[in-house]
């Protein structure tokens, strides 16, 4: 296991984690159980929409908190955690690929971790991070 050395660092990698690959603890499900004119439903606590089947809600997420809490160690942490993960998954497809002149994949998910950097200035500062 990482050692981030700071509580919230550590409890920010194991959600970001559940967010991405399962399972999510009842208490922090954004869809739930509902009942909606006598039928079990599931209601997103955020947009009020309703479902009648159970929501799957892994996938990620959007780290944004205050400067200087440590977000760019934590998800280089989780890049760390699936990186094992994304390499299997890119042999596979690589081998898919080649049994196959096919090469569209659209039911294919990464299990690795996809960043979008809005500057030059951050990936500089991403990798002094991992310098150190």
């Amino acid at each position: 296991m990482l050692n981030l050395g700071k509580s919230h660092q550590e409890k920010a990698l194991d959600f970001m984690s559940q967010r991405e690959n399962g399972p999510i603890p009842d208490d922090f499900r954004l869809w739930k159980p509902e009942s909606v004119e006598g039928l079990l439903c599931h209601r997103h606590v955020i947009t009020k929409l309703i479902a009648r089947v159970e929501q799957n809600e892994t996938g990620g997420g959007i780290l944004a908190d205050e400067m200087g809490m440590g977000k760019s160690l934590s998800i280089l942490a989780l890049i760390l955690r699936t990186l094992g993960a994304a390499h299997e998954w890119s042999e596979r497809l690589e081998h898919q690929v080649s049994k196959s002149l096919q090469t569209q994949h659209s039911n294919c998910h990464s299990p690795g971790t996809l960043i979008v950097a809005s500057s030059d200035l951050m990936i500089n500062e991403w990798l002094q991070e991992i310098d150190k």
